[in-house]
């Protein structure tokens, strides 16, 4: 239906049911995208915007702000309470790697899984993930059937460079030549490379491709630097 005040045409949509959010990290940017055009972004007073806010919270992130009166004024306390909580890039980054890690291998759900995979790996693409880490590669082949791995192995062999430390034909962390960690290091010194993205010419400092961080233990280094694979963290 539309009418038209003033010069103005209005669409009259259907209203739509608001979304709930009970505290899962992965789901807050639907949740709060909906929430913003459906009710943070209309001129309506904030005390109404609070209160459709907190009908749509349960569980954690309903306890995360049980105790803040139901005033005007705290309906931007509020929201900013549940964007540092479950809003943050890497609160996000890190339930979607642990979602990813607790997928477990079917091959009879092997459609399913894909799916799964693929949600969460298009996900950490927007907000900014790099693959050039292998480490994530390892976790992927560990949770799909073989005959699927084997349909991508030529085209992953022919889209990934070389190792950074031997030049062979496998990921930088799987490298049994130079295998532990100070064998890597003393290589990166002697072909004058950086300690975070490995290309040769400028230090870790003076690096442009942003701060890695290991796959597995979330530490500020590449994760073929990663100092065993009990996680423990590393400082260079």
């Amino acid at each position: 239906m539309l009418t038209q005040t003033a010069n103005h045409l209005t669409v009259n949509l259907p209203q739509l049911p608001l979304l709930t959010f009970s505290g899962n990290s992965n789901q807050w940017r639907g949740f709060w995208s909906s929430f913003e055009a459906a009710i943070h972004l209309q001129n309506i007073p904030n005390i109404k915007k609070l209160n459709y806010l907190i009908a749509c919270l349960k569980g954690d992130a309903l306890q995360a702000v049980r105790e803040y009166d139901i005033t005007p004024e705290n309906y931007e306390v509020i929201r900013k309470v549940l964007t540092e909580k479950f809003g943050q890039s890497h609160t996000i980054k890190r339930s979607l790697h642990n979602e990813l890690h607790w997928i477990k291998k079917n091959d009879r759900k092997w459609r399913v899984i894909v799916e799964a995979i693929e949600r969460i790996l298009r996900q950490l693409e927007a907000m900014g993930e790099n693959f050039e880490q292998s480490s994530i590669e390892i976790i992927i082949e560990s949770r799909l059937p073989a005959w699927i791995l084997d349909k991508f192995t030529n085209k992953r062999n022919k889209n990934h460079d070389n190792c950074a430390f031997c030049n062979e034909d496998h990921w930088d962390n799987e490298c049994q030549i130079y295998f532990t960690l100070k064998q890597r290091i003393e290589r990166l010194k002697k072909l004058n490379a950086c300690h975070n993205c490995f290309e040769s010419g400028h230090t870790a400092n003076d690096c442009k491709k942003g701060k890695r961080t290991c796959f597995f233990s979330k530490g500020h280094h590449n994760t073929a630097l990663m100092l065993d694979w009990t996680r423990k963290e590393i400082t260079l």
